[in-house]
């Protein structure tokens, strides 16, 4: 999730080589969190907006990538929505990555004690999340009315506490709040991951990832079936992810890159069609896009500087943009539902509409937070 927090300090050095991953800079990686959200936000609008191509985020099927083939062949002009709508929400994987190098390149410098650390990054997150909680009530009572709001306290309440993932309404009312259950769950392992990776090295991490993937592969679909409880949905369906940010941030040389790309890139296109391979496309994903990205904006060119803009403001724009797309969603699902020739079109506008829209209210959201720090400091 858009982790921005003192805690998720980044290497300052300014241009680092594609091959060492510990090198990443504090730049760098809002440019990676930046480009992380604006794939969110714009998965979380175009998915609602039909025809729905599907997206294999918390469970696989094969139907779904072919669906997004034949759309893209049949409505190549409305490509915009079917990549973002299939594709969008590997963004997550970003934010996955980028928490987990950051916390443990903050560990070695300065460890802290258990209790603290996990006071600290619940500190650094909940001021934020409170906003974005009032933000919501007041919204959604101007748009759906106070008595529909009155409805929606309970679900919010469990997100808010943590405990909508383990009832199966970790989606409600806020859909994108499902992370915020599951990032406080790696707070609460990370110094036992940490503590295991210095003992241990590489091997560990090794060892907890790949155990990850096996218990994803033999028991997610039967305790999914059980408790409605997808691993996905908890630290151990990203634990990969993870662990891959971890040995970035504490050892991070890869030979070959070049290679290792390439397999990933393989990894991610079979991880579309098998699901063995899908349950590591979101670790391919990020060996193929954060070389990629690191060689691209090798120069703090405009582009950079947009994209590290929306990373330093990626927490409340994570926070905000589930319920503020509702109304231009619903204005881009009438236009196909009317069957206007130019739909595609409109979707393009509003999505657009919708980013500006959540980054106005995000840059005031990022102002009240900093105001609250200070008047309980």
């Amino acid at each position: 999730m858009p982790d921005q927090s003192p805690a998720n300090v980044i290497s300052e050095t300014p241009h680092p080589a594609i091959h060492d991953w510990s090198t990443l800079s504090k730049h760098e990686g809002l440019v990676l969190r930046g480009a992380g959200i604006l794939c969110i936000m714009l998965h979380n609008f175009t998915h609602w907006v039909p025809p729905v191509t599907g997206e294999n985020e918390f469970h696989f099927e094969a139907g779904h990538f072919a669906t997004m083939l034949e759309q893209l062949r049949a409505m190549p002009q409305d490509g915009w929505r079917i990549l973002f709508s299939y594709f969008g929400h590997y963004g997550v994987q970003v934010f996955v990555f980028l928490s987990a190098f950051g916390l443990t390149r903050s560990s070695i410098a300065q460890r802290p004690a258990y209790g603290t650390f996990v006071k600290k990054r619940i500190a650094a997150l909940y001021p934020a999340v409170l906003i974005a909680a009032v933000t919501f009530l007041i919204y959604n009572s101007i748009f759906s009315g106070p008595g529909k709001t009155l409805d929606e306290i309970i679900p919010l309440l469990r997100q808010i506490l943590l405990i909508g993932n383990f009832t199966g309404h970790g989606f409600e009312p806020i859909g994108p709040w499902w992370f915020l259950s599951m990032i406080c769950q790696f707070y609460l392992v990370f110094p036992l991951l940490f503590r295991g990776m210095e003992k241990s090295g590489s091997r560990f991490l090794l060892f907890t990832g790949g155990t990850s993937l096996l218990l994803e592969l033999f028991l997610n679909a039967p305790v999914t079936a059980a408790t409605e409880i997808n691993l996905n949905y908890t630290v151990l369906g990203h634990l990969p992810e993870f662990s891959f940010g971890m040995w970035a941030a504490s050892s991070g040389k890869m030979r070959d890159p070049g290679g290792w790309v390439g397999i990933a890139a393989v990894v991610f296109l079979v991880g579309q069609l098998h699901h063995a391979a899908w349950l590591c496309s979101g670790l391919a994903l990020i060996v193929i896009a954060v070389p990629l990205l690191r060689w691209i904006l090798t120069t703090n060119g405009p582009l950079s500087r947009l994209l590290a803009f929306f990373g330093g403001i990626s927490l409340p724009l994570f926070l905000m943009n589930g319920f503020l797309r509702n109304p231009l969603v619903w204005l881009a699902q009438l236009q196909v539902e009317r069957g206007e020739s130019h739909a595609w079109l409109t979707t393009f506008v509003l999505s657009l509409a919708f980013v500006l829209s959540c980054t106005a209210f995000a840059w005031l959201g990022n102002r009240a937070e900093r105001r609250l720090r200070n008047f309980f400091r």
